[in-house]
């Protein structure tokens, strides 16, 4: 009774509807759009084969009413309900609070209660509930104190951790039975937006087949005269799904893998939603349907704008997949074939203006690909660089004007192109976008405004990612101001249009602070700031970047992130043996003409700091 007066109390009307996210059941086809948003997810089972639920703050909920937030915890407990692990030995839930003063949303007490109700209807127990904060301890106090309270109505034991980085947080939550399939990659774990996205196209063709068995059924018709007629769909709230309609399979050794004849998609982009992942599954027949649209659709652009990517596919047809996989750009654009079939030409075209002859060849720093031995020279200067990833798993690219030395357009164009083809590894940049940093010091050299006008054009237009924010760091607050910093800094990134924020300290340790307070951790500062990043480090990670372009053991560079591995010697037959002593001969090289530019950069690094 308690359960079928809170079902009736929430969905009104809608409430002796299916339960489903349809359209056609008790959540609206508007309420299903909003739920895409992915503030309330199903996560892969614990190690006890327990359903874990996912309430992620960091996402916009949209909510316009308290009945609607009540509606969307009714729809996900009921999934959850469906588990027969969850009918025995009840469920978790995972809340992610960012440290975002305005990242938490709040939410009226009234919300919550009635959440709080339709936790206690349902037939399953919430055994535990795990609160991480990422970052700092949260400043908003009242509201923290609020959600807190209402977590520890709704399940049994709440466990909080606050002010971790994203591997301890896994690591606690591992510890406690998550598998790291299971935790979402924002807090260090490998489960990602578009695992939920195939989860929640896998739903949406479950729950309709309750639409498909009969077609006389209309079900936006029925009321509550018709409970227990044959015009009444089928429904219990812990209804078994059978094992191919199952969350993920729980014969599955890692808790994580799809149900059989479900594809796991690729990277979703922030524009590509939920909703649209329902229809848009990749299985290998659906995948070379949208290669073949994005073909017919290259092929009606003019001559001149598709040459390129016509050459690039004749020439180095392997390239076209790793470098500018077509999949990742047309999620990018929505699913907009025109769209990506002019950004993939565009992203040819300039590639072969830029690097000409060597346009064709792996994109690599290894002095004998896409980057000549003197772009590797003039990058290893360290003007931009890839810094550490920010406490959300975001990349960081890094700008210091005052290394910046005088070096021809092309050169500089082709560096960029590279920094973004290694940005783009990154599976968060697609999703989250990336943020940059730039540093406005002593600029040696006249700032040439085709080169920005071009640095711009090639951002736009040729790479699938925003950016989340630039921060603007003035080496002078009191002579680079607004007028001067933002303008400058915006067209070094490319990115008039991103979002910014300029940061005018006197001290390094005010820097730090400020830094510090937008999810950059200081061992991903640069040391001018006083964090722990310096050239030396920088060179490091190019060092690292070669052996893996060129499959060369890490060795002391192995961070054990898992991510790459080199084939054993073992495995190599006599002529592979030969040229990766080759390789090692060159490296060892490099690092000696390297050490004399660390040395050199220590010293002026110095005499700076002596007369600041």
């Amino acid at each position: 009774c308690g359960y079928w007066h809170c079902r009736r109390k929430i969905f009104k009307d809608r409430a002796f509807r299916a339960v489903d996210a349809t359209g056609k059941g008790n959540l609206s086809e508007s309420e299903v759009g909003r739920l895409d948003c992915g503030f309330l997810s199903v996560l892969p089972a614990d190690a006890r084969k327990r359903p874990v639920m996912f309430w992620n703050l960091a996402c916009s909920m949209n909510i316009e009413s308290t009945q609607e937030f009540a509606r969307w915890w009714f729809y996900i407990f009921s999934v959850v309900a469906e588990d027969v692990v969850a009918q025995d030995e009840g469920s978790l839930l995972l809340v992610g609070i960012p440290d975002d003063s305005d990242a938490t949303q709040v939410i009226d007490s009234s919300a919550l209660e009635l959440v709080a109700e339709v936790r206690r209807s349902m037939p399953i127990p919430l055994i535990e509930v795990h609160v991480v904060s990422v970052g700092s301890t949260h400043q908003n106090t009242q509201w923290w104190d609020q959600c807190i309270e209402f977590l520890k109505q709704i399940g049994r034991k709440v466990k909080i951790d606050q002010g971790l980085n994203v591997h301890k947080i896994a690591q606690t939550l591992m510890a406690s039975g998550l598998q790291k399939g299971g935790i979402p990659i924002n807090l260090g774990g490998e489960w990602k937006p578009h695992n939920e996205a195939a989860w929640r196209a896998e739903r949406n063709i479950t729950e309709s087949k309750r639409y498909l068995t009969d077609a006389t059924t209309d079900d936006s018709n029925v009321t509550i005269a018709d409970l227990g007629s044959d015009k009444m769909p089928a429904y219990h709230p812990i209804k078994q799904l059978q094992k191919n309609e199952s969350h993920y399979g729980a014969s599955s050794s890692e808790g994580s893998t799809m149900s059989s004849g479900v594809a796991t998609p690729m990277e979703i982009t922030d524009n590509f939603s939920t909703s649209a992942a329902a229809t848009a599954i990749f299985t290998e027949n659906t995948m070379s349907d949208h290669i073949k649209a994005i073909d017919d659709a290259i092929m009606k652009l003019p001559a001149q704008d598709r040459s390129a990517y016509c050459r690039a596919k004749q020439e180095a047809p392997e390239l076209i997949e790793k470098d500018s996989n077509p999949i990742i750009f047309l999620r990018f654009v929505n699913f907009n074939k025109v769209k990506c079939a002019k950004m993939l030409c565009s992203y040819w075209k300039d590639r072969l203006v830029y690097f000409e002859k060597r346009a064709f060849l792996p994109m690599n720093q290894t002095g004998e690909g896409t980057l000549t031995k003197k772009d590797v020279a003039l990058m290893s200067t360290g003007h931009w660089a890839i810094l550490p990833n920010d406490s959300a798993g975001r990349a960081v690219l890094f700008h210091d004007s005052s290394r910046r030395v005088r070096l021809d357009h092309k050169s500089q164009m082709r560096i960029m192109f590279y920094l973004n083809h290694v940005i783009l590894q990154n599976e968060n940049v697609a999703e989250q976008g990336i943020v940059g940093i730039i540093h406005v010091g002593t600029i040696p050299v006249e700032i040439n405004q085709h080169h920005l006008k071009s640095v711009a054009s090639v951002q736009k237009n040729n790479f699938p990612y925003k950016f989340h924010c630039i921060h603007i760091v003035p080496k002078v607050p009191r002579i680079f101001g607004v007028e001067v910093s933002v303008p400058l800094a915006l067209s070094m990134f490319g990115a008039d249009d991103a979002p910014w924020k300029l940061h005018r300290c006197t001290t390094r340790q005010e820097v730090l602070a400020k830094l510090g307070g937008q999810r950059l951790q200081k061992d991903g500062l640069p040391d001018i700031w006083g964090g722990d990043w310096n050239y030396e480090k920088f060179i490091m990670w190019q060092e690292r970047q070669v052996r893996i372009e060129w499959e060369l053991p890490l060795g002391v560079l192995d961070d054990d992130d898992g991510i790459y591995s080199a084939r054993p010697l073992s495995d190599l037959n006599d002529g592979e043996r030969k040229e990766r002593k080759r390789r090692y001969n060159i490296l060892h090289s490099r690092r000696k003409r390297r050490r004399d530019r660390v040395e050199t950069d220590v010293l002026n690094r110095q005499g700076e700091s002596l007369t600041d």
